[in-house]
């Protein structure tokens, strides 16, 4: 990460119970509009109104793009209109700041209770009677944080912690797969499917994938089909669509006994 926005809170001392729900409702939203959440922090000894929250990017247009999508999460809102209808809040400034290299190296609380999570299933999993097939998923991709580095980290640490397969939805070059497959010595998991990707099977195997998932795709293709039929109809009054529809005998068939 290169830059932290640091927030300084001047709290309401009597509602820190509520500025602790607060914080704990961005531990949600921050990381899926795209912020690494370093921490939110209460008062505890001295001053018992002033509270801290570290926040940290890789831009200052990453800092834009991530306050962008909290004006359209909806529980982004929900958590300001609450802060302000309390009035727990009193006042706040932000700064923004640059880590000195080298000096933050502790691992992140939340890979490390992920950590924690994959090595609790893992050994769950060998303890079963039957052969079960682990798959631990990094997630970076699907909240908007497509930060390949910690990607990788993230998925060597589940790799250590005893995950069989690994995952990171939402890799969409043919480059930054390759780098993930390169960087663990367990199966990669990939989803085709995503739009505007035209990855083949085939280019996926030369690069050393060993499991491709759809996801949602055969549903909203399908679903996408339905919609443009429909739109067919109301604009234009014709049935065209129906040229590529299976026959019933096709469908019947299928469902034969």
């Amino acid at each position: 990460m290169k830059i932290t926005c640091v927030i300084r809170y001047e709290i309401d001392p009597f509602q820190k119970d509520a500025f602790k729900t607060y914080a704990l409702n961005w531990g949600r939203i921050i990381p899926r509009c795209g912020g690494h959440l370093v921490g939110y922090f209460l008062p505890h000894e001295g001053t018992n109104d002033v509270a801290w929250g570290l926040i940290a990017f890789d831009s200052l247009a990453a800092y834009e793009a991530y306050r962008a999508r909290l004006r359209s999460d909806p529980e982004a809102l929900e958590n300001f209109a609450m802060a302000q209808a309390k009035r727990l809040i009193l006042r706040e400034e932000r700064n923004f700041v640059e880590v000195v290299d080298g000096t933050l190296g502790l691992p992140s609380t939340f890979l490390t209770h992920a950590v924690e999570r994959v090595r609790a299933a893992a050994e769950a999993a060998r303890a079963l009677p039957f052969r079960f097939t682990l798959t631990a998923r990094a997630e970076n991709y699907l909240i908007g944080r497509p930060d390949l580095e910690d990607t990788i980290e993230r998925l060597q640490a589940y790799q250590d912690a005893g995950a069989d397969v690994l995952y990171a939805p939402g890799l969409a070059s043919q480059d930054d797969i390759a780098a993930v497959v390169g960087s663990v010595d367990r199966p990669v998991n990939v989803v085709m499917g995503l739009r505007g990707v035209r990855l083949s099977l085939a280019a996926l195997s030369a690069i050393g994938v060993k499991r491709v998932s759809v996801g949602s795709a055969l549903a909203r293709a399908a679903i996408g089909t339905l919609l443009r039929a429909g739109r067919e109809m109301r604009e234009h009054g014709t049935f065209t669509f129906a040229h590529q529809a299976v026959s019933s005998g096709e469908i019947a068939a299928i469902f034969k006994p």
